[in-house]
Formats: C-alpha cells, structure tokens, sequence
C-alpha cells in the first residue's frame, strides 16, 4: 500500500509540474505575443497618420500650383495642401505637415506650428518622392511617395522587430 502512494504522490507531482510548465511557457508566449501586437499597432497607426496626409497633400481649389511635397529627404517629407481655399499655403496652420525621423529614435509629426511623436523605438524611417524636384513643372505632374517604418524592440531581453512599406500616390493638378 505504501509503493502505490508514493507510486500515485510521484505521478500526481509529474504531472503537475508538466502542467506548470505548461503554463509558464503559455505565459511567456503570451507576453511575447501581446508585445508584438502592441508594437505592430503603434506602428500601423504612425503609417495610418502618414498616409492620410500623404492622400490629402496637394489640394489645390483655386488651381494655384500648390506643389504637393515642398521637401523631402531620406528622414523628413514636408507636404502642402490648400485646405481653406484661399490660393496660398499657410505654413503656420494645418496646411503644412512634417514627417520627420528624429534622431533615428522618433517619428514625429509637425502640424502648423504643433509637433506631436507619432511613434517611438524607431530604428528606420525612410520617405521617398517620385519624381524628384521641386520646380512648377514637376509639382503638377503625379507623384508617389514611398515610405518605410521599421521599429525594434525588446521583451525580456529579446529583440521584436516589425517593419511596415506602402506606397501613397499623391493628387496632381487642380481638385476643387
């Protein structure tokens, strides 16, 4: 009777301890998980943001020539838009939006005179503006900005990295 307890005690601790470390992977599983969606969030809301203001760049009512991006390089895109209708872009207003990578480790996202940080732990931020240039001719035709986003962070100790691309093409001439 004795050998059949200890037989019965040393199953039951067996499985118990399978259960616990079930539980403990199942735990850090989910941590890990949670994390990720977390961070892929983030990162779809900063790509959201800039590919609304990439959509509404360029609106021209008047049909002024309001150039859709005013500059743009590899960490910064500045973009233009006739919101109000009066023939001229406002660069204190919400006429004139920034994107810019800060310091390789921001995203932010200035407004008029209004910054905002759109998204942290950034590790890359690239825009691009097809065709290049800045003159009248080139303003009118259309454009695309590619852009790219790719975030690194950890979760006890291991590394989570998500990288988003997508491709905005941008409003030419003339839209009243």
């Amino acid at each position: 009777m004795l050998i059949e307890l200890i037989c019965a005690v040393f199953s039951a601790s067996l499985v118990a301890a399978a259960a616990l470390g079930l539980l403990a992977t199942h735990a850090e599983l989910f941590g890990r998980v949670t994390e990720e969606v977390r961070a892929m969030a983030d990162l779809t809301f900063a790509a959201d943001v800039a590919w609304r203001d990439l959509q509404t760049a360029a609106q021209d009512p008047r049909c002024v020539g309001v150039g859709a991006v005013l500059g743009s390089s590899v960490s910064r895109i500045v973009l233009r838009s006739d919101r109000d209708g009066d023939g001229a872009v406002d660069s204190q207003s919400s006429e004139e939006i920034e994107l810019a990578a800060a310091s390789g480790q921001r995203l932010t996202r200035r407004v008029g005179r209004q910054s905002m940080s759109m998204l942290s732990e950034l590790s890359s931020a690239e825009f691009r503006a097809w065709p290049a240039g800045s003159s009248p001719e080139l303003a009118r035709l259309p454009r695309r900005v590619d852009f790219a986003l790719e975030i690194l962070r950890s979760w006890r100790g291991r590394p989570i990295g998500l990288s988003l691309r997508a491709v905005a093409a941008l409003r030419a001439g003339c839209n009243g």
